[in-house]
């Protein structure tokens, strides 16, 4: 459920139940996958999506992360003469998925690379803006673009106290693809033999994204271990091999948080 108000009390108080929908505060790492269907008729559907987040904390404490984010579509492939004979809907449905995915990280990560079945739109997809047409002022103060990355054409921003890094990706029927994004984390877990180091990530699913399996390894130095370690009361899964933790959820809970005490 999500509800729009103009009343701040009672703005708050939605906030408070987690149905506002806004893009939340982290006390440490943080992570939230967003995809928009862009022409992709009702093929959302039709999508599995597996979202794998791998972060290696390094022995002078700084970290980098990579997400990969595997999307399915299970849709039938079918001959121009196949397509004609399925009902309106059934067509939207088993049509192509156009997907504008972003990525949001701690604000102040850093694009190390971002490779995979990325998605250019040409005039086909989409039409440029006709002559006269100006941008919304409003949608300008959100999404700030910082720069494009010369090599994918991934969109770099700022967005709601967070970095974001933005792509197209299209499905066909039957298709599949891979897009991974690795990047440095803004903070330094100051790993030291006097000081135990905390580490946690909160995971913001998208409100009615279905179909969804999330994935999160950490990785740290052999020289520490784990403590104490938490995690949000939900069906997610938290297993800890030598000095590797994994995280497996469904996403179907909602948002899900982790975190964790190292010491020497």
């Amino acid at each position: 459920i999500q509800i729009y108000v103009k009343e701040p009390k009672l703005e708050n108080w939605l906030k408070s139940m987690s149905w506002a929908g806004e893009i939340k505060t982290a006390p440490a790492d943080y992570l939230s996958v967003n995809v928009a269907n862009v022409g992709g008729g009702k093929s959302d559907i039709l999508i599995r999506q597996k979202i794998t987040r791998e972060t290696e904390i390094a022995v002078d404490g700084s970290a980098i992360a990579s997400v990969t984010i595997r999307r399915e579509h299970l849709g039938v492939k079918l001959t121009e003469a196949e397509q004609k004979i399925l009902l309106p809907y059934e067509r939207l449905i088993n049509s192509r998925n156009i997907a504008y995915i972003k990525v949001y990280a701690p604000v102040g990560s850093e694009l190390i690379s971002a490779t995979g079945g990325f998605y250019l739109p040409i005039n086909q997809a989409f039409s440029p803006a006709p002559a006269g047409f100006q941008s919304d002022e409003y949608l300008n103060q959100i999404e700030r673009v910082v720069k494009r990355d010369d090599v994918s054409g991934t969109v770099i921003s700022q967005e709601f106290g967070k970095t974001v890094f933005g792509i197209y990706m299209a499905l066909a029927p039957g298709e599949f693809r891979s897009a991974t994004f690795k990047y440095k984390l803004p903070f330094n877990f100051k790993l030291d033999n006097n000081q135990p180091a905390v580490y946690s990530l909160l995971m913001q699913k998208q409100a009615g994204a279905k179909n969804q399996e999330f994935i999160s390894r950490l990785k740290w130095p052999s020289s520490y271990q784990i403590i104490e370690q938490t995690s949000s009361a939900s069906a997610g899964v938290l297993t800890v091999n030598d000095n590797v933790l994994e995280y497996k959820s469904r996403l179907e809970a909602g948002d899900e948080f982790y975190g964790l005490l190292l010491a020497p």
